[in-house]
């Protein structure tokens, strides 16, 4: 099981590893900033697949189910490896990426100041959850969204129908109140996040699971080396 961090790069200079759905995609983002979030997580992703699977990067195909209505806006797959199984994130100028061999995993990180909103109680803590600041929620939010991501239901499930461990105490899934069936054993984990951030994975099994954390950053390099002046090409 391994986990990427990556900084953001320029949407322009990973073009070529986009797929066409992914390009228009990028394109109905009003914000640069946006369409570069979304145009580097979809590259690293590849970027780290291919070393996995001996493709070239831009010949992994990534796909998306939702579990709930069957839309193509759901947990991402990788075709043709069904056993791969793996999640992607990204906040602020960051991307997390994670991938695992059979093992349904969910990935997520947050910025600490994007989680101060109003209403932030009421829409993501159980009853018996407590928060006291910005950092606290963002431990809160982070570990159920791995976990609804591991699941495969997403936010198809309000945050608050999952109870876990006090902000302060080590990463757990203490209780499922959702309708929708349980995942079963999950393993939950507090991931080292840069300054301002804060991240967790959560992985469905009955084992701790040994973690690689891999560069991210270095992949955007070897590509950009690699690519050379066409990377930048926009079809």
């Amino acid at each position: 099981m391994s986990i990427l961090w990556a900084p953001l790069v320029a949407a322009q200079d990973v073009w070529l590893l986009l797929s066409p759905d992914e390009r228009r995609r990028h394109e109905r983002y009003l914000r640069p900033h946006d369409q570069d979030r979304f145009a580097s997580g979809r590259a690293l992703a590849r970027l780290a697949l291919a070393a996995l699977t001996g493709q070239h990067p831009a010949a992994v195909q990534l796909l998306a189910e939702c579990r709930r209505c069957g839309g193509a806006h759901g947990q991402l797959r990788v075709a043709g490896k069904p056993s791969t199984r793996i999640s992607l994130s990204r906040a602020g100028e960051r991307v997390l990426f994670g991938y695992a061999d059979t093992i349904s995993i969910g990935v997520d990180v947050e910025l600490v100041s994007g989680t101060g909103f109003d209403g932030f109680d009421g829409v993501v803590l159980a009853p018996v959850e407590h928060a006291e600041d910005a950092a606290q929620r963002a431990v809160i939010w982070t570990r159920k969204e791995a976990v609804l991501k591991a699941s495969g239901w997403g936010l198809t499930i309000p945050p608050d129908q999952l109870q876990v461990s006090a902000p302060t105490a080590p990463a757990a899934l203490h209780g499922w109140l959702a309708h929708e069936p349980s995942p079963g054993p999950v393993q939950l984990i507090d991931l080292a996040a840069p300054p301002g951030y804060r991240a967790a994975l959560a992985a469905l099994t009955d084992r701790q699971p040994r973690l690689r954390v891999l560069d991210g950053e270095q992949l955007f390099r070897t590509w950009a080396g690699s690519a050379g002046p066409d990377r930048t090409a926009r079809r």
